[in-house]
């Protein structure tokens, strides 16, 4: 927020050339952005908690084509690497919400794109464990944690970046968590320094 008003006031004061209005507006815009997604994220952790999600109604979703949805319509700026989707439909229906579960994928898609620094390839896959879970993975050749930082990851507001430099206030695993509670799954993350990161989404089958 501060951002936003001292280049709104920097334009409002004097008349600056048409390269530097362009620059501050950019910050201002992307800025406005990124707030507007922390604030969105506050408000779902404090609707999560208080189980009153306006889209916590669970039906009979297929799971496959949840991951799919979110893996089409995802967008990272200014990379153009595109999400690998493995495997192949198969009957991996669950009782969930189609909303909230592609907005989980899209928020695993987003870190894994974000920490990967436009190298190597984001890979999803489906399949079911050996008690019969669906399993969701998605993996990358990013950075990676050290295993006290992965533990640390779904904590809220903790972040392994404390310099600023990537957006965000630590609530992304944070509500993934919560969600992919509330469906009645876990969440396990696997990392190595230098490696990557490999994340599963673990979600009953449907009775």
């Amino acid at each position: 927020m501060s951002l936003i008003i001292g280049y709104a006031e920097i334009l409002q004061s004097y008349e600056a050339d048409e390269e530097s209005k362009a620059w501050m507006l950019k910050n201002i815009l992307d800025s406005s952005r990124n707030l507007s997604e922390q604030i969105d994220q506050m408000l779902d952790l404090a609707a999560i908690d208080a189980r009153i999600h306006s889209h916590t109604y669970l039906e009979t979703i297929d799971v496959f084509q949840a991951l799919a949805d979110a893996c089409a319509r995802f967008d990272f700026p200014s990379d153009q690497r595109r999400p690998i989707l493995l495997g192949s439909p198969g009957d991996y229906r669950c009782k969930g919400n189609a909303l909230l579960l592609v907005k989980c994928f899209n928020e695993l898609l987003t870190n894994a794109f974000q920490y990967s620094f436009g190298h190597g390839s984001i890979r999803l896959n489906t399949d079911i464990n050996n008690v019969g879970f669906y399993r969701i993975t998605i993996e990358d050749d990013g950075i990676g944690m050290s295993l006290e930082e992965a533990n640390m990851s779904t904590a809220r507001f903790w972040r392994a970046d404390k310099s600023g430099k990537s957006p965000g206030i630590g609530l992304g695993l944070a509500i993934v968590k919560e969600v992919i509670s509330l469906h009645g799954g876990q969440l396990n993350i696997v990392s190595v320094v230098g490696k990557g990161t490999r994340i599963s989404v673990l979600l009953p089958p449907l009775l």
